[in-house]
């Protein structure tokens, strides 16, 4: 709401201070403001001042705190469509890619290659746990908080989250063994002998892509669904 009159933007950001998913909150904080503007400046035309205007439609709009709990129960039926949720996984899919490729691109300029660069991974089992938890934790992670935040608590939230992030770590190794399947012309049902080719080898594609790796990563993802699927998204209500 950076392009909003200052006046509005305490009342709005009361009104959907219950709300953590981004997506929605942002929306119906755009429908607010285009309210409260309009009736501005329907009461400035009805010959109130600017500022008597504004006081006039923000005390037409009723109590944010009974505002609140309306948008907060509305959001909560919206989360629980099938078509919400989906946007929400999508979301967090999003920014575990996002956060997968940046993680590689921050990782090559500190000099983490296969075999060159300042670090390179072949052959250093200190390099290749740092460099495969690194891709591991910084996508999870992030896509853990944006599931968190899209999904209101309730008690399937522990599972949606756990199946988003179940999602993208099946969606990662998918994509390596399809990558490194069509590279060195092994086919998938041959899984144990791709498997070995794409950390071993003279030229793996992912040598940190061990057993090892993949089972960890389970675990891990399955760990950090229960905590961000538990955990209780503080909010903070500005003060009018």
């Amino acid at each position: 709401m950076s392009h909003r009159e200052t006046w509005m933007k305490n009342f709005v950001s009361q009104c959907v201070a219950s709300i953590t998913d981004p997506t929605y909150r942002r929306r119906l904080e755009g429908e607010l403001a285009d309210h409260l503007e309009e009736l501005a400046a329907n009461l400035e035309q009805s010959g109130l001042r600017p500022d008597e205007a504004r006081e006039r439609a923000v005390e037409e709009m009723g109590d944010p705190k009974e505002l609140r709990e309306a948008y907060r129960q509305a959001w909560l039926r919206h989360s629980q469509s099938l078509r919400s949720v989906l946007q929400t996984m999508t979301a967090g899919w999003c920014w575990m890619a996002g956060g997968y490729v940046l993680t590689m691109f921050l990782m090559g300029l500190a000099g983490f290659r296969y075999d060159s660069g300042a670090y390179p991974i072949q052959g250093h089992p200190g390099r290749l746990f740092v460099y495969g938890g690194l891709l591991f934790l910084i996508p999870f992670f992030t896509g853990a908080l944006r599931l968190s935040r899209g999904f209101p608590p309730s008690r399937h939230r522990v599972k949606l989250v756990t199946a988003g992030l179940l999602a993208g770590w099946l969606a990662e190794k998918g994509a390596v063994m399809v990558l490194s399947g069509w590279i060195y012309g092994i086919p998938l049902w041959r899984c144990s002998e791709l498997l070995a080719r794409v950390h071993g080898g003279g030229d793996p594609t992912a040598p940190w892509f061990t057993p090892v790796y993949i089972l960890g990563t389970l675990a891990g993802s399955l760990l950090l669904g229960i905590v961000f699927g538990q955990k209780k998204t503080a909010v903070e209500v500005p003060r009018l």
